[in-house]
C-alpha cells in the first residue's frame, strides 16, 4: 500500500513540475537528502539530473567570483546533502 500511494505521489508531482516547465519555470530541487537520493529523485519526478553536493555547493557560495556562482547554481538541477541552513543560501542565489 505504502508504494502505491509514493508512486500516486510521484505521479502527481511529475505532473505538476511538466506543468510547470510548459509555462516556462524553472524547477529546482533543494533537498536534505543524499547525492544518489537526490539525483534519482529528479529522474522519477522527469527533471533534469544535474546534481550538486553540499561540498561544491559550499565551494560555490562562498566563492567570490559572483559570475561564476551564478552559472554554477543556474547549470544546477538539484542541490543535495543540503542543511537547513544552507538552503536560504541557495534561495538567496536564484
Amino acid at each position: 500500500m505504502e508504494k502505491l500511494k509514493f508512486h500516486q505521489v510521484v505521479c502527481q508531482a511529475a505532473q505538476v513540475i511538466r506543468e510547470l516547465a510548459d509555462e516556462g519555470v524553472e524547477v529546482k530541487m533543494v533537498t536534505g537528502d543524499g547525492f544518489d537520493i537526490g539525483r534519482e529523485t529528479c529522474r522519477l519526478l522527469g527533471m533534469y539530473t544535474n546534481t550538486i553536493g553540499r561540498p561544491e555547493l559550499l565551494r560555490i557560495t562562498a566563492s567570490h567570483n559572483e559570475k561564476w556562482a551564478l552559472q554554477k547554481i543556474d547549470q544546477a538541477d538539484c542541490f543535495a546533502e543540503v542543511h537547513p541552513e544552507d538552503k536560504f543560501d541557495v534561495v538567496g542565489v536564484l
